[in-house]
C-alpha cells in the first residue's frame, strides 16, 4: 500500500514517525526497570508508616485520584458506575472530577465514598454544560473558579486544610483538539491526521499550552509551596503544553510502568492517547501512580499516591 504524505512533506513525515518511534523505545527500554522500582519504594514505605502525621510530622501521605466522568455524546454514567471505579483501588483522600453533570451527584459520591468536604462548580464551553468538582477528606477553603482562554474551560482551585499547612489542590479541563471529526464510535484518525496533530502539539502553540501558561500564573499567584493538579488536559505526553507544566510539577505517571498507558479510549487509531494527569510539585514525593482501567465512560481515572511532607 502507498500512502500519500501530503501537506507535510516526506522528510518531515519521516521524522516526526522516526521521533515518535524512538520515544516508543527508549522509553520501553526503561518501562520494566523503572515500573519495578516504584513497586519496590511503595512497598517498603509502606511498613510502618505513620500517616495523618502532619507536615511537620514524620510523614505525611495522601492519595489522589483525577476522573474525567463525561462521555463523547454526554450520556451521564450511572452514578453507582462512577463510585465502584473510584473505590476500585480504595477510596483517595482527594478526589479532582472533570465533566460532572451537577452538584447533586458530587454530594452523592462524597456521601458513598465518606469524604466530608467538597466544592463544585459548573461553565460551559464551546455551547456545552460542564462541571468541575474537588473532593477531599480535609477541609477545602478559598476556592476559587477561573474560566481559561479562548472558549472557557476551566480550573477550579482551591486549598486543602492539612493540620496547620494548606495544599493547593486543582481541578481542570482544557480544551479537546478541534479540528478532529467524530461520530457514535469516537474521534477518526488517520494516521496522516495522527501524525499532524503530533507535530502541531510537540512543536507550536496551541489553545492548551496557552491555557498552561494562564493556569501556571494563576497557581503561582497563591505562593504554595505543595501544589497538587489533576486533570483532563487533551493533549499527549511531551506536547508543548505538558512540557510547560513540567517545568514546575512532576508529572505522577513518570518513568513509571503506566506513563504512556491510554486514559482515553474513543478514538480510532490503534494508539490511544494519555490526555489526563496528576501534577504535583517538586516539595513532594511519588511512591506509586498508575492510570485505572475501569469504567465504562471516554476516560479511564489516574490515581497515586503522594507523600507531602
Amino acid at each position: 500500500m502507498r500512502w500519500h504524505i501530503g501537506i507535510f512533506g516526506k522528510r518531515k513525515a519521516l521524522f516526526l514517525g522516526l521521533a515518535f518511534l524512538a520515544m516508543l523505545c527508549g522509553f520501553m527500554m526503561f518501562h520494566e526497570v523503572q515500573g519495578q522500582v516504584g513497586r519496590q519504594k511503595t512497598e517498603v514505605g509502606g511498613q510502618g508508616a505513620e500517616v495523618g502525621k502532619g507536615l511537620k510530622g514524620i510523614e505525611c501521605r495522601l492519595t489522589v485520584m483525577t476522573y474525567n466522568v463525561g462521555t463523547l455524546h454526554g450520556t451521564k454514567l450511572a452514578f453507582g458506575e462512577i463510585v465502584k471505579v473510584i473505590e476500585e483501588r480504595g477510596t483517595p483522600d482527594l478526589l479532582l472530577l472533570q465533566e460532572i453533570p451537577n452538584e447533586e451527584m458530587v454530594e452523592g459520591i462524597a456521601r458513598s465514598l465518606g469524604l466530608g468536604y467538597h466544592v463544585y462548580a459548573g461553565y460551559r464551553a464551546q455551547g456545552k454544560g460542564y462541571g468541575l468538582a474537588i473532593i477531599s477528606s480535609r477541609p477545602l477553603v478559598n476556592v476559587e473558579m477561573h474560566y481559561l482562554k479562548p472558549y472557557g474551560h476551566a480550573a477550579l482551585i482551591a486549598e486543602m486544610k492539612q493540620d496547620e499547612e494548606r495544599v493547593l489542590v486543582c481541578s481542570v479541563h482544557l480544551e479537546r483538539v478541534r479540528y478532529l471529526k467524530k461520530n457514535k464510535d469516537g474521534f477518526q484518525m488517520s494516521w496522516k491526521e495522527a501524525l499532524s496533530l503530533l507535530r502541531d502539539e510537540m512543536t507550536g502553540e496551541t489553545p492548551r499550552s496557552g491555557a498552561v501558561e494562564e493556569l501556571m500564573a494563576l497557581l503561582n499567584a497563591h505562593c504554595s509551596e505543595r501544589v497538587i493538579v489533576g486533570g483532563d488536559f487533551n493533549t499527549v505526553p511531551f506536547s508543548t503544553a505538558i512540557r510547560k507544566m513540567g517545568k514546575q510539577y512532576e508529572d505522577a505517571l513518570w518513568l513509571r510502568m503506566d506513563f504512556l498507558t491510554a486514559s482515553y479510549k474513543k478514538v480510532s487509531f490503534p494508539i490511544k492517547p494519555r490526555i489526563d494527569y496528576i501534577f504535583y510539585s517538586g516539595e513532594m514525593r511519588c511512591r506509586s501512580a498508575s492510570v485505572i482501567k475501569q469504567g465504562g465512560g471516554d476516560h479511564y481515572p489516574v490515581r497515586a499516591e503522594l507523600d507531602l511532607g
